[in-house]
Parts: structure tokens; C-alpha cells; sequence
């Protein structure tokens, strides 16, 4: 028994001393990171005040100067898309519509005419000229003249080009008759110098059938109706230009009287109507002063502006919580649907515009300009 005790003696005695070197020994160095390995962040929310809007919303003008004649509605109203609001005193502007109207209507039978004289006078022309070709002897007859009909001629063909240029560039309607008006006076000049104008055969291999008189007269005949196609297409161009001019007032008198209606350009509640039937826009006030405010209170949006140390790691489309401070207890959904990229510095705060879109069904008891507060999710965590 004495040696059993011994032996137990001793091994308390060396496990002792093993656990006192144990004790007694420096730690371990901590196994480092693998290299390159980073933490990896977590996404936070960052919170931003603002304050709800309607999406949609409208002050409306009327587009032309007058009286305002009626207002159809009032605040409360629910309007649909199209539905007319006010109404001008439209009665000079009928008046001016009329006008136009009857100036194009004018002008149309004006342009049929000329287009009917031009088909007459190309028809003239044809037919003085297949009276002239008859009327010449055959082509072993050469004629010669003794005159100043050559020059003349060549100075009716030159005043035809111009006359021909000035129609083409759309000059102007006094331009074009001074054109015509030349060429008629050379054409009056070749005439009186036809008078004394000899035909001499050069050859007479046959007897020449027509006198000397007569080829005068048929050529005088097909010179006039050659002028007459010039003067007639020239008219008939010119009338075509002035039609597309009344035509244009017809369209800008039709403009100007459908301003004078203001219709709803979407469905929606009037919000505001500071005008009364009496009062008068003048040209220069009736583009800035505002007839009804229009609103659709269907849809709501969260508007305001995000802080500079929040906005890494916010996109639109990140996820957003909203609190209301008049309905606490009744957090809303939504999207970020727009964030600016320029930012507004105020007393040296930057801070940047966002819009977040309300995700329906909300809370009815949400109104326009309510404050609130945006809780936005950022797609990694930040330094801060």
C-alpha cells in the first residue's frame, strides 16, 4: 500500500509540473486572414425627410388672350380627360376663322380658273402652231428674214427665263408681273417689227403657197399663244402659292380659336380655380395667369433630399420604407424612382433631390404635402 501511495504521489507531482510549463509558455500567434480578403459589407438604411405630393398635378392656362366667358367648374369637381373647364368670348376669333376660310374658298376658284385658262392656252398654242407648220413651204424652201425679229425674239426668250427664275424661287407677286408685263411689251415690239418683214426664198425649187402676209400673221398668231401658256402657268403657280398661304391662316385662325376652350388633360379634381367669368387676359399677361389647378389624387409620391453621406450605395430602384408623422404606426412601401445627380448646396449642406413612388395599396388618410420620413436600403455598407 506504502509503494501504491508513492507512485500516486509522484504522477500528481509530474502532471503538476506539466501544467505549470503549459501555463508558463507564450500563446500562440493568431492565424492572419487569407491575403487579399476583405469584410464583406452589409447592407444599411440611411433615413431622409420630405414630404408626399400627387404625382400628378396641373396648373392650366388658356393659350390666346380675351374675356373669360364661363367657368364650368369648381374646387371639389371631378373632371375626366377632354372634359371642357372655361371657356373665352370667342366671337372675333369665329370671325377670324370665317374669314379665312372664305379667303381660301376664294382663292381655289381662283387657282381652278387659272389651271383652265392654261389648258385653253395650250391648246391655242398647239393649234397656231399646226396652222404655222401647214402653212410653210417644204424644207427646200429656205426663208431669211430682214429685220429686227431675230433679236427681238431672242429678248422675249431671255425675259421668259426670267420670268421662269422669278416663279421658281417664289418671288414675289409684283416681281412676277413686271415679268409679264415685259414680256408682252417685246412681244408688241416683234409684231410692229413683223410689219415690215420680208420672207425672201432663197431657194425656189417650188412655188411658195403662202404669202408673206399670211406666214406674219400665223407666226404673230403662235407667238401670242405661246405668251398666253407663260402668263396662264405663271398665274397658276402664283394662285397655287397664295392658296397655300390662306390655307396656313385658316390653320393659325383654327389654332387660336380652339385655345380659347381649356379642357382637362387628365382625369382628376380641381384643386383651384382663382379666375370668375368677367375677367379679362390681356396678350400679355393671359400665358402666365392660371385659370384651374387640376389634381390626381389617385397616386402619390414621396419627394425629398438625401444627405451626401448617404448616398453611396443608392440607386433608384432600391427599396424604401416610409413613416408619416400624422399617421405613425402605418409604415408605406415604396421604390426609389429617381435620384439627382446634381446636388443642391445650401448654407454648405449637399444634399441631392429623390422621388420615392408610393407601392399601392397606402393608407387613405394620406394626403398631399404630409411630412415624411424615407428609410432607404443601400446595396452595401458604408464607412460612416
Amino acid at each position: 500500500m506504502k509503494r501504491l501511495s508513492g507512485f500516486l504521489i509522484l504522477a500528481v507531482a509530474i502532471i503538476a509540473v506539466i501544467s505549470l510549463f503549459a501555463c508558463s509558455a507564450p500563446a500562440a500567434p493568431a492565424t492572419p486572414p487569407p491575403a487579399g480578403a476583405a469584410a464583406q459589407a452589409q447592407p444599411v438604411q440611411v433615413k431622409a425627410d420630405g414630404h408626399l405630393r400627387l404625382k400628378t398635378q396641373q396648373w392650366l392656362y388658356f393659350g390666346t388672350s380675351g374675356a373669360v366667358k364661363e367657368v364650368l367648374v369648381k374646387e371639389g369637381d371631378r373632371v375626366t380627360a377632354g372634359q371642357v373647364l372655361a371657356r373665352l368670348d370667342d366671337t372675333d376669333l369665329r370671325t377670324a376663322v370665317s374669314q379665312a376660310e372664305n379667303a381660301a374658298l376664294q382663292q381655289r376658284l381662283a387657282v381652278s380658273q387659272a389651271e383652265k385658262a392654261e389648258q385653253s392656252a395650250r391648246l391655242d398654242f398647239e393649234r397656231a402652231a399646226e396652222r404655222l407648220s401647214e402653212a410653210i413651204p417644204s424644207s427646200d424652201v429656205v426663208f431669211t428674214w430682214y429685220s429686227q425679229v431675230p433679236a427681238i425674239r431672242a429678248d422675249i426668250a431671255q425675259a421668259q427665263a426670267r420670268l421662269a427664275a422669278a416663279l421658281a424661287t417664289g418671288a414675289r407677286p409684283e416681281d412676277i408681273t413686271s415679268r409679264l408685263e415685259e414680256i408682252k411689251a417685246l412681244l408688241a415690239s416683234a409684231y410692229e417689227a413683223s410689219l415690215t418683214t420680208e420672207y425672201v426664198p432663197v431657194s425656189k425649187q417650188e412655188t411658195v403657197a403662202q404669202t408673206t402676209a399670211t406666214l406674219r400673221q400665223l407666226q404673230y398668231q403662235v407667238e401670242k399663244a405661246k405668251l398666253a401658256v407663260t402668263v396662264t402657268t405663271g398665274a397658276v403657280e402664283q394662285g397655287r402659292a397664295l392658296l397655300e398661304g390662306v390655307k396656313l391662316n385658316v390653320e393659325t385662325a383654327r389654332r387660336e380659336l380652339s385655345r380659347a376652350v381649356l379642357t382637362a388633360p387628365f382625369d382628376g379634381v380641381v384643386a383651384d380655380v382663382p379666375v370668375r367669368a368677367g375677367d379679362r387676359l390681356s396678350p400679355a399677361t393671359y400665358s402666365v395667369t392660371a385659370i384651374v389647378q387640376l389634381a390626381d389624387p389617385a397616386t402619390l409620391e414621396m419627394e425629398g433630399f438625401l444627405d451626401e453621406l448617404d448616398r453611396a450605395g443608392i440607386a433608384p430602384g432600391a427599396a424604401v420604407t416610409i413613416t408619416v408623422d400624422a399617421l405613425p404606426g402605418m409604415p408605406v412601401k415604396g421604390t426609389l424612382t429617381y435620384l439627382s445627380p446634381v446636388a443642391r448646396i445650401q448654407s454648405g449642406v449637399v444634399s441631392y433631390a429623390f422621388t420615392v413612388s408610393l407601392s399601392k395599396p397606402y393608407p387613405a388618410e394620406l394626403a398631399d404635402g404630409m411630412s415624411a420620413t424615407a428609410a432607404l436600403t443601400t446595396s452595401q455598407g458604408t464607412n460612416r
